[in-house]
């Protein structure tokens, strides 16, 4: 509050919204995808040093051995090209060319979602990554690390696991205990879907926009 001269008690933030959309409709328009059904893990991030998306491949080295058949779909765009070209050189180097996909940027993200079972994101740093909301929406079952509002979108933990960033033996560890625990698995996802639609939906954010116009104009009054 004090950088802009505003007090702190009159600042109120409203949080990013997601678009409603029928599940259902998605899951039959889902695209043919790399790996089997229960086994795909998706990353949405483009590619930059921030989201650590090397962090999440020396995490899925990790996880193929226990589950050889996980496939992490790496859907964003290409912004920074010699961290693309490390990547790919990552993926090969550590013998994960069966087990790991770079899509690039994609128009269809929804759908690819609802082909999926396990949502990650491997940030150093974030701010409020849509991409968690993105996962919610399709009801996916999340490990993010503890960075940004990451904590907050999935209620400390009870809505996702929470796990430290740039460390790739917990961000196996989570992946590991969604893929081998499915209903497990299933309920964090429901969570975190009933969460998002409470919280991050445009109705939400409206209801908490117009709240905030009501009290104003009765102060006013």
């Amino acid at each position: 509050g004090g950088e802009i001269g505003v007090a702190a008690a009159r600042v109120t933030t409203i949080p990013n919204f997601v678009l409603p959309v029928s599940i259902e409709l998605e899951q039959e328009n889902a695209p043919d995808l790399p790996g089997d059904a229960g086994r795909r893990i998706a990353c949405v991030a483009n590619l930059r040093p921030q989201k650590d998306h090397i962090n999440l491949l020396a995490a899925m080295a990790k996880v193929v051995e226990v589950h050889p058949d996980a496939h992490a779909l790496l859907i964003g765009a290409p912004i920074d090209r010699p961290l693309e070209a490390s990547i790919i050189e990552r993926v090969s180097s550590l013998g994960l060319d069966e087990n790991v996909t770079l899509l690039g940027a994609r128009s269809d993200v929804s759908t690819i979602l609802a082909g999926c079972d396990v949502g990650v994101l491997s940030s150093r740093s974030e701010g409020f990554p849509l991409a968690l909301l993105d996962y919610g929406r399709a009801g996916l079952a999340v490990v993010a690390t503890d960075v940004g509002e990451c904590r907050e979108i999935l209620d400390s933990g009870r809505a996702g696991r929470l796990v430290a960033p740039g460390d790739a033996d917990a961000l196996a560890d989570a992946l590991c205990g969604l893929l081998g625990e499915p209903t497990a698995a299933a309920a964090l996802g429901a969570e975190l879907r009933r969460r998002v639609e409470s919280r991050y939906s445009i109705d939400a954010v409206m209801d908490r926009v117009e709240h905030i116009y009501d009290t104003i104009l009765d102060v006013r009054r």
